[in-house]
């Protein structure tokens, strides 16, 4: 990026798959004098990104940020897009989308956010975990609820995560947390 921009600090911070940029809207940080705008940063470094293999694709702050509010309450967290080919940036047809959006937390997320290749892990260690990615193998755990004349029960059904905190209100008698996009799961009957 130095290349392209000159000299400077342009990337404040790497988290998981969340890249932090200079001169973000949201770094609650006083503005220092930066000799490039924000806008030509996020673009500059969403394509050098696009250009690592580990990368499929990005997710800029600038796209995120302006989709209709109607497109995040439409996310469905458990159902698992097909594989797609490696694309060098996001898009509307993009089926990770919705899951990437969910994630994504304005004042929170980062300035980029990456979607590496299926199976990769991003990290120096060669071994081990991480739940940053859409795929399966990160969205679909486990979920186990117990309560007190709750009798046993298995399902398979996917759930979406928005579902725990009313299911726990109802368990617990109280009313649900305003705003959320899904009611509580549907449990075996009490004894």
């Amino acid at each position: 990026m130095m290349q392209r921009l000159g000299p400077g600090r342009w990337i404040e911070a790497i988290e998981g798959n969340n890249i932090y940029l200079a001169g973000s809207p949201d770094d609650p940080r006083p503005a220092r004098s930066l000799s490039v705008p924000y806008e030509r940063i996020e673009r500059e470094a969403a394509g050098q990104l696009s250009q690592d293999p580990a990368v499929v694709a990005v997710y800029p702050r600038s796209e995120l940020g302006s989709l209709p509010s109607s497109r995040h309450s439409q996310v469905a967290p458990f159902s698992q897009p097909s594989r797609s080919s490696p694309s060098s940036s996001s898009g509307a047809d993009d089926p990770f989308l919705p899951l990437m959006l969910a994630s994504w937390k304005a004042g929170r997320s980062g300035d980029l956010m990456i979607r590496i290749q299926e199976g990769w892990l991003l990290g120096e260690l060669r071994t081990g975990t991480s739940h940053g990615t859409p795929y399966g193998y990160d969205t679909h755990v486990a979920l186990i609820v117990r309560a007190p004349g709750l009798l046993p029960g298995r399902s398979s059904e996917h759930v979406s995560a928005f579902r725990v905190a009313p299911t726990i209100a109802r368990l617990l008698a109280v009313p649900f947390p305003a705003g959320l996009p899904s009611g509580p799961l549907l449990l075996p009957p009490s004894r």
